[in-house]
């Protein structure tokens, strides 16, 4: 037995002897607890501001702009969103733009705000929020939406700050 592995581990010897020079094994290493979780205040502040961004009063006509400005506004932006019409996946800055800007000008007045955080996660250039959000909103005709959601936010560190890439909306929450 001794015998098979000496021989097995002379074979496995020489057939890495013989692999070319520009084979490099390293080692890939998770990063640490503590370098997820340090300083998400940046990104804290970004994911405030987008739910800041959805309000929209009785009287005022709901813009945009704010909500620009804590996503990245290009082609870049993903959102998986329950609440959407018609699609379920929303491929850019100005599709969301579309779908939302009249949709939330339906509403007498509307709101999306976090409810539960169960993770706001950093590592790097990439941060991670997830939590349950509630939908309350009214209609011209007085009919009234109260709806709990799942939400989670992928955000980048761009030259620009920290934005939001990606956005997963859904409904119908158990707990």
């Amino acid at each position: 037995m001794a015998l098979a592995r000496a021989l097995s581990t002379t074979a496995l010897l020489a057939t890495a002897a013989a692999l070319p020079a520009c084979i490099v094994v390293s080692k890939i290493e998770a990063p640490e607890v503590s370098k997820l979780t340090a300083d998400v205040s940046a990104p804290k502040a970004v994911i405030d501001a987008f739910f800041e961004a959805w309000i929209k009063e009785p009287g005022q006509t709901f813009t945009t702009d704010r909500l620009e400005r804590t996503i990245v506004a290009n082609d870049e932006f993903l959102s998986f969103d329950g609440m959407s019409p018609n699609d379920t996946v929303i491929q850019s800055w100005n599709e969301y733009a579309g779908v939302w800007g009249p949709g939330m000008n339906q509403f007498t007045r509307a709101t999306l705000k976090p409810t539960d955080q169960f993770k706001l996660v950093r590592s790097g250039d990439l941060a991670v929020w997830a939590g349950l959000v509630r939908i309350n909103g009214e209609m011209p005709n007085g009919q009234t939406l109260d709806l709990p959601g799942h939400m989670t936010l992928a955000l980048r560190r761009t030259i620009d700050g920290w934005k939001i890439i990606h956005e997963h909306m859904s409904t119908g929450v158990k707990r």
